[in-house]
């Protein structure tokens, strides 16, 4: 395995979760499209149904902020939170997005 990199099952979608020396920051980079454009969302919080992504995140508790890209999402939690308790949530989010 790479160093400060690790691999997710998420359906048929590929994902790289990816460590930063910022403990509580972690970046996800997909094989599929998580926007359709060649921009990024910075968020920190989201009632656009557009985004239902952004929404289900900072639905988890601990969840403080993100970042959409096309094929990456940066997310940050609360340092009263930890990566154990966080990473489960996060990845039944990209489950349920990548299933839709």
């Amino acid at each position: 395995m790479l160093k400060n990199k690790a691999f997710l099952s998420v359906g048929d979608v590929k994902v790289i979760m990816e460590k930063y020396p910022n403990p509580d920051l972690r970046g996800f980079h997909t094989s599929k499209r998580v926007l359709p454009m060649d921009e990024s969302i910075i968020f920190f919080d989201c009632t656009d149904e557009k985004y239902p992504l952004i929404t289900s995140l900072l639905e988890i508790e601990g969840v403080t902020e993100g970042t959409l890209e096309p094929y990456k999402i940066l997310v940050s939690i609360t340092p009263t939170k930890s990566w154990e308790e966080i990473l489960p949530k996060v990845k039944k989010e990209l489950t349920n997005y990548f299933k839709e």
